[in-house]
């Protein structure tokens, strides 16, 4: 922003000031009675349109700015379930494997592939759990505290049963006399 102040009494004094130190040059001052004439400008020096234009391209980047927060924002939540996804699963395998320990320590039979998931995904509570066991004269046989999931998942269990229901190729081959051989003479 600019000021601008003029003022007639200070050219007055200042073409006093110029006369009394330079006496060849000639400065003439306003007649006595002639009117004053003291103005102030103000101007924003850029013309009204700039400043729409300019107030439009902050908006824009400000708009920009403010994608790009929610933007991370929602990346960040995506990390953050998925952290509370994978600490869910560690806990449930973890809960699974102190049950089994607890269960094989007292005395108690456990199918063997819960004591397979204990020894795969703690081996050192099921060195534990078989070392400390205590012998019991009537241990009870408990159902595997095991999902489909924790077994393998669905989609091996269903190739598990498909691959018992059909015999494999090599099974077969054993059966049907292969072509190419020769009879017996």
């Amino acid at each position: 922003m600019d000021l601008r102040v003029t003022c007639q009494a200070s050219a007055e004094l200042l073409s006093r000031t110029a006369a009394q130190t330079a006496p060849e040059a000639s400065v003439q001052a306003p007649a006595f009675g002639a009117a004053r004439t003291d103005r102030a400008e103000l101007s924003t020096g850029r013309p009204a349109r700039d400043s729409e234009a300019e107030r439009l391209h902050a908006l824009a980047q400000a708009q920009k700015q403010a994608e790009l927060v929610r933007q991370q924002a929602r990346e960040e939540a995506e990390r953050a379930r998925e952290t509370a996804e994978a600490m869910a699963e560690w806990l449930d395998a973890r809960l699974k494997c102190l049950k089994i320990a607890s269960r094989i320590m007292s005395g108690d039979k456990v199918p063997p592939e819960d004591s397979r998931f204990l020894l795969e995904n703690d081996p050192k509570l099921y060195q534990m759990a078989v070392t400390g066991r205590l012998p019991k004269e009537d241990p009870k046989e408990h159902k595997s505290v095991l999902d489909e999931e924790d077994l393998g998942g669905p989609e091996s269990a269903d190739a598990q049963t498909q691959s018992a229901s059909e015999p494999a190729a090599s099974d077969r081959s054993d059966t049907a006399a292969p072509e190419d051989a020769q009879p017996a003479q």
